[in-house]
């Protein structure tokens, strides 16, 4: 017997339908290995999905202290969306001589405490809601040793001694890294090193750099603390995967978070994060994202739109992806907390067999 064409499509959709009700909506990453047979390296992820927000910008006193009161209502309204935030505090990581005239330097940590005093409200509101809080300092001083402008950078000569000779002395950075933690209840500390680039352009700037990083981390874990950073550009770095995966697997940053998923449109996004995830295993990867848009330097970019945030929200779900890190809170755009909220819930409010169509899963 013949069938005619919407016969034939009704019985296409029954088939996809009970593919997809053979399947919770949490494992719909499982769903499309199993049918496309694609990405079979790709592992779910182990641990709790989680969403960081950045605070931090204004450097005036009156605007930041409004800023934190607007951060504060933002996070007391999304609830349980957050569950760490990552502040700027006013922290300044500088190389000092010592002795004076001995052309011998060293890392010095200090707190801007006025500035971070401005901060107040939003630092009481994560104390109240037990949000973990992690403070930023925005480079780290090495030495460059790469061609072109990265032998140019503005902290070139801050230290004479390489950072990973076993003389060069980080004992005071870690005392007052950890000092200043437990004064004020902090979790840990997020680089936000942007200087040359990636932060580093090539392998012996990457290895002087990392040779800082590493030592400070270690410090800091003794003491039951973090050590996070940011990084972008990796994918234009003069070194090979397989060298950064190397060097990545064996810092001990606990988590990277990729600025280069900030701006572009769904396909540079993607590509990105195919990247990532092929130089950091997803328990060492944080996704960052720019919900509002932004119209920094080469970050054009307006708010994403519905679909473009649920786009993002899938592939992390699909990918095994654990941690999203937000710029910059508060949150203004409306389309992109309900697709974050149903990939960190791994859609636990949806019926089976729905996960991202607003009305049959609303949230």
């Amino acid at each position: 017997m013949a069938y005619n064409q919407r016969t034939m499509l009704n019985l296409k959709f029954l088939v996809i339908f009970l593919t997809f009700a053979h399947y919770d909506c949490v494992d719909i990453k499982d769903v499309v290995t199993d049918i496309t047979g694609k990405n079979s390296h790709r592992k779910a992820s182990a641990g709790p999905r989680r969403i960081r927000g950045f605070v931090g910008g204004p450097s005036n006193l009156t605007v930041a202290h409004h800023m934190a009161i607007n951060v504060s209502d933002h996070i007391k309204q999304t609830k349980d969306f957050y569950d760490e935030l990552i502040v700027g505090v006013g922290l300044r990581l500088m190389a000092e001589e010592r002795p004076v005239g001995s052309g011998k330097f060293e890392p010095v940590l200090t707190l801007d405490s006025t500035y971070y005093a401005s901060l107040g409200p939003v630092m009481d509101t994560a104390r109240e809601l037990n949000l973990p809080v992690s403070v930023m300092v925005s480079s780290i001083p090495t030495i460059f040793s790469g061609p072109g402008n990265s032998t140019d950078g503005h902290n070139a000569s801050w230290f004479v001694l390489d950072p990973s000779d076993p003389s060069f002395n980080m004992d005071r950075l870690i005392s007052k890294s950890v000092s200043l933690a437990v004064a004020h209840g902090w979790s840990g500390y997020n680089v936000d090193d942007e200087v040359a680039g990636a932060p580093r352009v090539v392998a012996r700037d990457w290895e002087l750099w990392l040779s800082f990083v590493n030592r400070w981390a270690d410090g800091l874990h003794e003491a039951g603390l973090t050590l996070t950073a940011d990084v972008q550009a990796m994918s234009w770095v003069n070194v090979s995967r397989g060298t950064l995966r190397g060097m990545l697997g064996a810092s001990g940053v606990d988590r990277w978070m990729t600025m280069d998923t900030y701006w572009g449109g769904l396909p540079f996004f993607y590509d990105n994060l195919e990247y990532y995830l092929d130089v950091l295993p997803a328990s060492r990867l944080a996704v960052g994202l720019y919900p509002d848009g932004c119209t920094l330097g080469q970050c054009q970019r307006p708010p994403p739109t519905w679909d473009e945030s649920t786009g993002r929200a899938w592939a992390f779900a699909a990918a095994g992806v654990e941690e999203a890190w937000v710029w910059l809170l508060p949150i203004a755009n409306p389309a992109f907390f309900a697709p974050m909220r149903r990939w960190k819930t791994a859609c636990a409010a949806c019926a089976v067999g729905s996960c991202w169509e607003a009305q049959r899963c609303p949230q």
